[in-house]
Order: structure tokens, then C-alpha cells, then sequence
């Protein structure tokens, strides 16, 4: 996604996210001359991480790179979905186990 970005549309992103209005601001010192490892660091130190990619998104399609933003916004959507089942899984553990220890409990005080 953003390590898929021309030079120039890198430039961009640098750019509008130095120019965002709302804060969290990011400084100009935190931008300037940063390879794309560094920028993803600032992105997540100023806004979390999933805020950032939030912002990164909304960058990518200020500055026209629409195809990076879409394939930015289904792998966050693809990891909330995955966070929300192994989510789910794990609750749905826990409750068989309860379930399954209570029900040996009854079994036990009824021998």
C-alpha cells in the first residue's frame, strides 16, 4: 500500500499529512527526509494504530492514489475481521469451559 507508492505520490503523502488541520498534528521534523519505515513509525506513534491507518487512508485518497487507499482499507478491514472472529472464538472457549465444568461439578456432587 503505501510502499507501493511512486516517489512523487510518497511526497504527497508527506505533505498533506504535514498539512492536516487536526490534531494530533505531526511535526515537519518528524517527515523530512524519513524512508517509509520511519513515516509509518510517526503514523503510528502520533495517531495509535489503527487511527493511523484511519489517516493514511484518508491521505491516500486526498492526493488521488484511490487504488492504494481501497487495498489500505480492506486489509484493516480483513484485520478487524480477524481480530473479531479469533475474538469470538476465544469468548466462545471460555464459555464451553464453564459450561463444560459446571456440568462436571453437577455430575460429581450427584454420585
Amino acid at each position: 500500500m503505501l510502499s507501493d507508492l511512486k516517489k512523487q505520490d510518497f511526497e504527497k503523502f508527506c505533505h498533506r499529512l504535514l498539512d492536516r488541520r487536526e490534531e494530533p498534528r505531526v511535526r515537519r521534523n518528524q517527515v523530512e527526509g524519513k524512508s517509509l519505515l520511519e513515516i509509518t513509525d510517526v503514523l503510528v506513534s502520533t495517531f495509535t494504530e489503527q487511527r493511523a491507518l484511519d489517516v493514511a487512508v484518508e491521505i491516500l485518497k486526498q492526493i488521488g492514489c484511490n487504488q492504494a487507499a481501497r487495498e489500505l482499507g480492506y486489509s484493516v478491514l480483513s484485520s478487524i475481521a480477524n481480530h473479531w472472529t479469533t475474538g469470538m472464538s476465544g469468548y466462545r472457549h471460555y464459555v464451553e469451559t464453564k459450561i463444560n465444568k459446571k456440568a462436571n461439578t453437577s455430575t460429581l456432587h450427584n454420585v
